[in-house]
């Protein structure tokens, strides 16, 4: 990953950690921990301290089920459990904000984009990052971030 887009990325990380701590107390703690663990290894791909390439991060954040040893996602966790909707919105901010670390690396490593990615504007996520650092101060601001993305970050 070229300096800007390791810096972008961590960044991103920096705010999908503040996210999570946002909603640590209205989530699952298996949720949490299964957040917290894919933040970690987002961390770990980053700053190229494994092994880890743009893939396993992906598989951690959208890794579907008929893997059988495999657990689910981050993603499909989100999509499988029964939760009020504005606990759904929550927890959907740190996910898209991981997403964005994944497209960073897709970019750099081969500009593959995987369905789940090929529609993100990669050109805004600069913008994104600086409206998350402005404005992500409480749980209040999760769906102002998540209409952010929704109209400046998808094709």
């Amino acid at each position: 990953m070229n300096m800007d887009n390791a810096n972008l990325a961590q960044r991103l990380i920096t705010q999908a950690r503040k996210a999570a701590e946002l909603i640590k107390d209205e989530i699952s703690s298996q949720f949490y921990n299964k957040l917290c663990s894919t933040i970690i290894m987002c961390q770990d791909y980053v700053e190229g301290e494994t092994d880890l390439s743009w893939v396993d991060v992906y598989g951690e954040i959208y890794q579907g089920e008929g893997e059988e040893d495999e657990e689910d996602g981050i993603y499909l966790m989100s999509q499988y459990i029964d939760i009020p909707d504005e606990v759904a919105l929550l927890m959907a901010l740190p996910i898209e904000i991981l997403a964005y670390v994944c497209w960073l690396g897709c970019k750099a490593e081969n500009d593959f984009f995987p369905e789940d990615l090929e529609l993100v504007i990669g050109d805004k996520i600069p913008d994104f990052i600086s409206f998350l650092e402005e404005n992500l101060t409480g749980k209040e601001d999760f769906k102002q971030a998540i209409d952010f993305v929704n109209k400046n970050l998808c094709y």
